[in-house]
């Protein structure tokens, strides 16, 4: 998570597989922009019986299991798939689109095209031709989250709403923290005139996922108001950022963006300045509290950090993953023992999330229980081998953990690390 910087794996959302490529599918941090033009017709407009047999007709087609190409025809589609990505640098969407498609002609399968072509014709409007590839490259690649979560919101804009509620929903099996879901389905409930979600998911969101909401009820506003009308509109926002909150999105998601780009800079104190900005003006939750505890840390201003944390795991007192995160932050501060005890707190709220087991088995080694620490270490590498590298390296202190017990080089070539490395 975020919160813990060096380590994003260390969160106690399920994994997802990507597909490889530059995934261009995630625009505007992984929700396509779908706003409609003024004076263009809205996305929720249900299908005339005409345009949805043509639709159908589009999607079986793209569907229909093509044949294999030849290596000179994947190597054009290839080079068509770099000229699409300098089209879309360009901002040039309509020959992206058409170039992605004469690239599909030659390589069906192609994810990175399909996902290119799904993405322009959303940008294009054209959403059932989007829906469509998206189609296509779900057959391909079912368990792909984010295009699950695009697919789910073309369906909404084509009004196909029981389609879009079951996509959501088998998205939401595989990851139930994953945001861009999470947004759809709120969209859903209040179009349905369901409660929206419960206001514990969205206080307990990062700091970066905050800035995707803030975008999406900010930027979408036309669109959104469109599916809604503008008093659901409202209460989806309320609901979400609270009352005090509504009036300044536009203000907020420029904060915000600006304290990530600060972060991103190595700039700790101008981000932390931004970051009370936002929680100032009403947005008081855990992602932008817990950063504000990273950039003290990285100001050196330690117990400050702490004691951030300390307030944290007080207010969250149920929530494995607070107590997570100050675990992380004591190792860092190498407070082993501090550490353990938080940690062990993680593990009682938390007691199947590997990520918890592997950050309490580096506080015992740390703190000297070795034996006792390589024991949870020697199950983990069987049960949860391609998350294990990813944990020891994300940062030097669980590295060294991880190193300090006899067994290390046993886990080393297993993870077939370079022997020269141990």
């Amino acid at each position: 998570m975020p919160w813990i910087r060096r380590g994003l794996i260390f969160s106690l959302a399920a994994a997802v597989p990507a597909i490889g490529e530059p995934d261009i599918a995630l625009v505007d941090g992984m929700l396509v922009d779908m706003r409609v033009e003024p004076g263009r017709p809205g996305g929720s407009t249900k299908l005339s019986l005409a345009q949805e047999i043509a639709a159908k007709q589009e999607a079986a087609a793209q569907m229909a299991e093509p044949r294999p190409p030849a290596p000179q025809e994947r190597q054009r589609a290839q080079q068509l798939l770099q000229r699409v990505d300098a089209r879309l640098a360009a901002g040039d969407w309509r020959m992206a689109f058409v170039e992605a498609r004469d690239g599909l002609a030659l390589d069906p399968n192609s994810l990175p095209l399909l996902s290119r072509a799904a993405v322009t014709s959303v940008q294009l409007r054209e959403y059932s031709r989007a829906d469509g590839y998206l189609a296509r490259f779900l057959q391909l690649q079912p368990d792909n989250l984010h295009h699950i979560s695009i697919r789910a919101g073309v369906l909404i804009r084509l009004g196909r709403i029981e389609e879009a509620e079951k996509l959501i929903e088998r998205g939401m099996a595989l990851n139930p923290e994953f945001v861009p879901l999470r947004i759809h389905r709120t969209t859903l409930r209040i179009l349905q005139g369901r409660d929206a979600e419960d206001g514990d998911y969205w206080r307990r969101r990062t700091d970066e996922e905050w800035l995707v909401i803030l975008r999406w009820l900010a930027d979408d506003r036309e669109i959104l108001e469109k599916i809604l009308g503008e008093p659901d509109y409202r209460r989806l926002t309320v609901s979400i950022v609270g009352e005090t909150v509504v009036a300044n999105l536009d203000e907020l998601k420029n904060s915000l963006a600006r304290a990530l780009e600060h972060r991103a800079a190595k700039q700790p104190a101008a981000a932390r300045a931004e970051l009370e900005n936002v929680i100032g003006a009403g947005l008081d939750v855990f992602g932008l509290r817990a950063a504000i505890a990273e950039t003290l840390f990285q100001e050196g201003q330690v117990a400050e950090s702490l004691g951030q944390w300390e307030r944290l795991v007080g207010e969250y007192s149920n929530w494995a993953q607070a107590w997570l995160s100050r675990g992380y932050a004591l190792l860092r501060a190498q407070r082993f023992d501090e550490a353990l005890t938080s940690l062990r707190k993680a593990l009682d709220l938390g007691p199947d999330e590997g990520v918890v087991k592997f950050a309490y088995a580096c506080a015992l080694a740390l703190s000297g229980a070795r034996m006792e620490a390589q024991g949870i270490f020697d199950k983990l590498i069987r049960t949860h081998r391609a998350q294990f590298r990813a944990w020891m390296e994300s940062d030097p202190v669980l590295e060294k953990g991880v190193r300090s017990v006899v067994n290390a080089p046993m886990y080393l070539r297993a993870l077939e690390i370079p022997p020269e490395s141990e």
